[in-house]
């Protein structure tokens, strides 16, 4: 019965009080959405932006900036003096190499080179008859080269059958002698065999030798004789080393016949170097014959040699007075007018090449990435939108020092021309220095560090849907997962182990605290070696 009397009081004072009513009512509805939020708030829970392990190319490069130049340029100078009477350059021509650009008279010296000339053909053009005379020398020096042959294969013949007789008489082994003897009579008697075999092949083309065979063919036979000749010498003198052995050993009965073994090898060797001797003077006679006919055929004396520079002198004083262009460009300028007195360091243009190169400086630790040879990406201050390809040229070998910094400078030359692009103008380069294709690769923000290890923040149960700007909400933590790195630019870095293709990592940690929430990025490769979170403790890693 209080209870109805109560609320019926309540309805009744609602009634009565309407704006009151509304008012408490209000209040209570605030309070009430204050403990719910509190109840349910995710202040202070950390947030998480998430990307996938992708897998592509990944490119590091160097970037530096410059100026534009010609490859090449050069002051284009008079190398003779006097009158210039001739000028065929205008600024922006194009030449080709060797284009007469220039010239001054040439009167004086044009006389001078055609008197050189008169000297030089009077003294290499030679008589009919000293030809003669010297033809008559070589036919001479070649019969004799026969004689020559005649003696030497009735002597050889005589010293192989002098040498036989020994290796058949006193060298020949008998079964009484030691085993020693029998190896040093063996080796003795197969080296001379081989030394026979080319013997016996030049007394076989000496007997084919026949009045058709020409002056080149008596001389390869004579060259052929002398080596033979030369081996038979070496063979003769290992029979004496055998002999020589032999005699040492034999007792008081046998020394006669040693001693006479002894005195033939000597005389053979003796008479194996008379006839060398005689091939080597045969040999000389030969070639002075022939050099000779050659020097009056083709002359080399000094006197020839002293007129031939003389008139070569004359040749380049003549040609010093046309002026060329030593390589194909456009004139960029010109500093002489015809009729102008010249001398030999007046300069009479500039020339320049059209291709162009971009000249940049870049500091050690870049220039060390460099090598001829890689592609750069090109573009240019002055020229809106324009981008070229070129490639490094020439890398710097020493760098120049400036307040202590070390500093090299790269060349790259242009894949093409452009005349938009002026020498003088500012140039940026991006050189690549290295690709890594269909490679894994993560942000490189996401890699940490802690002492020589490096890790990324992995997400094993990720949540579905798309992530906002302010992050995700895990439900576990991330877990700490060491890696391989290998390649990296400014964006990425290239994974080779740790990881696989898809996996979710964390690339930034927001941390809310309160009304507020406080971006934390993962700590850097290329922003030193940080070891945030680990707060002296060691860090698990998972796999």
């Amino acid at each position: 019965m209080n209870i109805i009397i109560y609320k019926n009081k309540t309805v009744s004072f609602i009634k009565k009080h309407k704006i009151i009513s509304a008012v408490i009512a209000l209040v209570l509805l605030t309070i009430g959405w204050r403990v719910y939020g509190a109840l349910n708030s995710t202040s202070g829970e950390t947030r998480y932006v998430l990307s996938s392990v992708e897998k592509g190319t990944i490119i590091a490069s160097v970037s530096g900036t410059g100026q534009v130049s010609a490859s090449d340029q050069v002051d284009i100078q008079s190398k003779s003096s006097g009158e210039l009477t001739y000028l065929n350059a205008k600024v922006g021509q194009s030449v080709a190499a060797g284009t007469l650009i220039a010239g001054t008279d040439p009167t004086d010296d044009a006389f001078q080179l055609e008197s050189a000339k008169i000297s030089y053909d009077q003294l290499v053009n030679a008589s009919p008859s000293d030809i003669a005379d010297a033809e008559t020398s070589v036919a001479e020096a070649h019969t004799s080269a026969q004689a020559t042959l005649i003696q030497t294969s009735s002597d050889l013949s005589d010293v192989d059958s002098s040498i036989n007789d020994l290796l058949d008489g006193y060298l020949e082994y008998k079964p009484a002698q030691s085993r020693t003897v029998k190896g040093k009579i063996d080796a003795t008697d197969a080296n001379y065999q081989r030394t026979e075999e080319d013997l016996n092949t030049f007394l076989n083309k000496y007997s084919e030798f026949g009045s058709a065979s020409t002056y080149t063919d008596i001389e390869n036979l004579i060259d052929e004789a002398y080596n033979v000749s030369l081996n038979l010498l070496q063979a003769a003198k290992n029979v004496k080393d055998t002999v020589v052995y032999m005699r040492s050993i034999e007792d008081a009965s046998k020394m006669t016949e040693a001693d006479n073994a002894y005195t033939s090898i000597n005389d053979i060797i003796s008479n194996i170097s008379s006839i060398i001797s005689n091939l080597t003077s045969t040999k000389t006679s030969l070639k002075n014959a022939n050099d000779a006919i050659n020097n009056l055929k083709n002359p080399d004396t000094l006197s020839v040699r002293s007129e031939e520079l003389n008139l070569k002198q004359k040749e380049q004083a003549y040609a010093d007075h046309f002026i060329r262009a030593p390589f194909s460009g456009i004139i960029a300028s010109v500093s002489a007018q015809k009729g102008d007195t010249v001398s030999g360091s007046t300069t009479i243009a500039t020339l320049i090449t059209r291709q162009k190169v971009a000249e940049i400086s870049l500091n050690e630790i870049d220039a060390a990435k460099i090598k001829v040879g890689q592609k750069a990406t090109l573009t240019f201050d002055a020229i809106e939108n324009l981008s070229l390809t070129g490639e490094v040229i020439e890398v710097d070998l020493v760098g120049s020092v400036s307040q202590g910094v070390v500093s090299y400078n790269v060349k790259i030359g242009f894949d093409t021309a452009d005349d938009r692009v002026k020498p003088g103008m500012t140039a940026s380069a991006n050189i690549i220095t290295d690709v890594r294709q269909d490679v894994l690769f993560v942000s490189a923000s996401a890699v940490k560090t802690s002492g020589n290890i490096q890790y990324v923040d992995v997400v094993s149960n990720p949540p579905s849907g798309s992530q906002s700007s302010g992050g995700l909400i895990l439900s576990t933590p991330p877990q700490s997962v060491q890696v391989t790195t290998g390649l990296s630019n400014d964006e990425s870095i290239e994974i080779i182990s740790g990881l696989t293709e898809g996996e979710q990592y964390v690339v930034r940690t927001i941390a809310n605290t309160g009304a507020s929430a406080t971006s934390q990025s993962t700590p850097s490769l290329f922003s030193g070696n940080r070891t945030e979170g680990f707060s002296g403790a060691t860090r698990a890693f998972s796999r």
